[in-house]
């Protein structure tokens, strides 16, 4: 249940972009319809922390190969955007589940079923359309994740191995 929760928050919070920058200039978007944007969300993480006597450090390298598909733009600027992850490739070291390496882009099986389950999570979220909105300045004012997906997260043995 916890790599379920965590995994979509993840999710949410990555797409998200600031509303606003701090240059002399507000940035805007200037979207088109039809037209897609390609783009990569790399997150590395190292984490040292003292257990008792012991010294634990992690590690986390997560990639997601993302896409916005506009469907829309109005007058305003505000944008109706399919947003679409198209593989997540994760690495973790030094975790309670041991090593942890897949890529929801290689259907293998792991003989931890932790990994299994991340994996199936993960993949889950592959090539789901979240349709969001954003407005000129980067702001998301809305999501709507596919129902089928929420489905899938419900009922999925994400963290239940």
């Amino acid at each position: 249940m916890f790599f379920r929760i965590a995994a979509t928050l993840a999710f949410l919070a990555l797409s998200m972009q600031p509303d606003h920058a701090s240059a002399q200039e507000n940035l805007r978007w200037k979207f088109r319809a039809q037209e897609v944007v390609r783009y990569k969300v790399q997150q590395k993480m190292q984490t040292k922390m003292k257990i008792g006597d012991n010294d634990v450090n992690q590690s986390m390298d997560q990639t997601m190969d993302m896409s916005w598909h506009v469907q829309s733009t109005s007058a305003a600027g505000e944008t109706v955007m399919n947003q679409v992850v198209g593989r997540i490739p994760l690495k973790m070291e030094g975790g309670p589940a041991g090593p942890v390496e897949f890529d929801t882009s290689v259907n293998v099986k792991s003989d931890n079923p932790i990994i299994n389950s991340m994996g199936e999570m993960f993949r889950q979220i592959v090539n789901q359309k979240f349709q969001v909105t954003m407005n000129p300045t980067g702001k998301i004012t809305d999501v709507q994740v596919p129902a089928q997906l929420l489905d899938a997260l419900r009922t999925s043995a994400a963290g239940n191995p």
